[in-house]
């Protein structure tokens, strides 16, 4: 795609072209234009105090437009400019090199019977996807909680869920959280049919099939982007990338030309190049982080007011995904948990979260014309009829706190993980470096109050000690942790999302700008054999 503007219309500055589509940067006889579009979520710029720093008002990400250079948070690579390709005396032409021709080629409708290609809801981003004879499982977690005791699930699955799940064809996994790759329900799985087919992602890292090896489920196949895996005659389907930067993904299902995108968590999926689709799933409710809520960087009026504009932001995401996709059925999806256990009563009145009815309400008001299924676990939505089976639904959920809570306590390395030499070892081990950042961690009971231990590492040379001196040139993250989970997560080698997002964790930063090397390396780029070798296999 060529964009031509008349140079003598354009002066010095910042412009929104071509109806917000792109922005273009003149500063004398130089020029820029990028897309439009924040690299984290894909949420449009709007112009900042700086004459040439744009921000994205969803979570404040500044992009330098002289460099093509976010300026925060710190950490983030490079934004994706444009070319300048031909300069005329008065006219100056772009190409738009992000832009590329799709791939998806979908066919053509067949006639469908009754009941052979049907969507059922299991729970939060579980469901069975049944094409004719083929049953396709989404990211099963119907079992325990995740992120170690935060999050919980408030659907109940449907009795049979095991049986059918163990039964099925195929296991899509769509990235490493633990509300996806859940390994308390994937330990039952793979007891049952340690043999079952299951496809992840082909993310540069392979944290997925590391964590899928040590439960023991073996038959695991690294699936690559945009390539159709043809699965009979009449069904194949697509994995899709989040393009925000981190690991996310989607999956596109084509049955006898009806098409099915699980957007799962992505917010910016193949960077906006979707095809038009019959059924759109996503997920709506926010409140998937432990920010704000667990930051003391923040008051609770600063608190709610961060939090109000995530949720809006999740909302616009499934109203931007809408108008590029166009389906005639939204289904919100992968939203279904809440902070249950008793320690998190705090969290759970604090972070709240987008209800199912209010996008429900949000679709009727913008696409009158789209139906909006609130899914049920064990309800059906039949593709012949564009009807939903509605089925009986036991609601009564035994979370049973206490077994869980012991699965974390009584790590047998929690004593060894006392030694600020073993702490060296992970940190060695973690091999993570940053010429700025200094981490603080205080190993707290469930209170966060009472201190058990703390310590600093310094990431530009590696070193752990009890005293560290931090200035101005340093960024500061402050982690104060409940001992038992921190112990825990360390020692098996798990990602630290387990404890942020798991809400297991107080943090404050200093300045408050988003440590995105950090979080992105803890929690997608550590060894995959975990520091204690014993406790490879989970």
């Amino acid at each position: 795609m060529e964009i031509k503007l008349n140079k003598d219309n354009i002066s010095d500055g910042v412009h929104f072209i071509k109806k917000k589509k792109y922005i273009l940067y003149k500063k004398g006889n130089k020029f820029k234009i990028c897309r439009n579009k924040c690299k984290h979520q894909g949420n449009k710029f709007i112009k900042s105090n700086n004459s040439h720093v744009i921000t994205c008002p969803a979570h404040g990400w500044e992009l330098d437009l002289q460099k093509m250079k976010y300026i925060k948070p710190h950490g983030i690579e490079l934004h994706h400019e444009l070319v300048e390709s031909i300069i005329h005396k008065d006219m100056i032409i772009f190409s738009d090199n992000q832009i590329k021709p799709s791939t998806f080629s979908i066919k053509r409708k067949s006639v469908l019977k009754n009941k052979e290609l049907t969507i059922t809801h299991y729970a939060h981003a579980t469901a069975e996807i049944k094409c004719g004879s083929f049953k396709i499982i989404t990211d099963p977690w119907c079992e325990g909680p995740a992120f170690t005791t935060g999050w919980w699930l408030n659907q109940n699955p449907p009795e049979k869920w095991l049986n059918n799940i163990v039964n099925s064809n195929l296991i899509y996994i769509s990235h490493s959280h633990s509300d996806h790759l859940n390994i308390h329900t994937l330990k039952k799985i793979k007891h049952l049919n340690p043999n079952i087919r299951i496809i992840v992602p082909s993310f540069k890292n392979t944290s997925c099939e590391n964590m899928l090896d040590r439960i023991g489920l073996t038959n695991v196949h690294r699936t690559p982007f945009l390539v159709w895996q043809q699965i009979n005659r009449d069904c194949r389907y697509m994995l899709l990338q989040d393009f925000t930067g981190k690991n996310d993904s989607g999956i596109l299902i084509e049955y006898k030309g009806y098409t099915i995108l699980n957007l799962v968590d992505s917010h910016n999926l193949n960077n906006g190049d979707l095809p038009k689709v019959d059924l759109l799933m996503g997920s709506f409710s926010g409140g998937s982080s432990g920010h704000p809520v667990c930051w003391e960087n923040f008051n609770k009026d600063k608190m709610a007011l961060i939090l109000s504009k995530k949720k809006k932001a999740t909302l616009n995401k499934i109203v931007r995904m809408i108008s590029i996709t166009e389906p005639e059925v939204f289904v919100p999806f992968a939203g279904y948990f809440s902070e249950l256990h008793p320690a998190d009563r705090e969290i759970l009145i604090r972070n709240k979260k987008n209800k199912p009815e209010q996008v429900v309400e949000l679709i009727k008001n913008k696409f009158p014309a789209i139906s909006v299924w609130s899914p049920i676990p064990g309800h059906t939505f039949d593709f012949s009829t564009f009807s939903i089976k509605h089925r009986s639904y036991k609601s009564d959920i035994n979370h049973n706190f206490e077994n869980y809570d012991q699965l974390y306590h009584n790590n047998p390395f929690y004593h060894q993980m006392g030694s600020l030499t073993s702490i060296q070892e992970y940190f060695d081990w973690a091999n993570f470096k940053d010429d700025k950042l200094i981490l603080h961690v205080i190993e707290t009971d469930n209170s966060f109050v009472n201190r058990i231990r703390e310590f600093y590492v310094n990431f530009k040379s590696g070193k752990v000690s009890q005293k560290c001196v931090i200035d101005e040139r340093h960024h500061y993250l402050r982690i104060k942790v409940k001992s038992h989970i921190f112990r825990y997560v360390l020692s098996y080698g798990f990602g630290w999302e387990e404890i942020s997002i798991g809400f297991q964790a107080r943090l404050y930063r200093k300045p408050d700008i988003y440590n995105r090397g950090f979080w992105n390396h803890f929690q997608d780029m550590l060894p995959s054999m975990p520091l204690f070798k014993e406790l490879y296999h989970i």
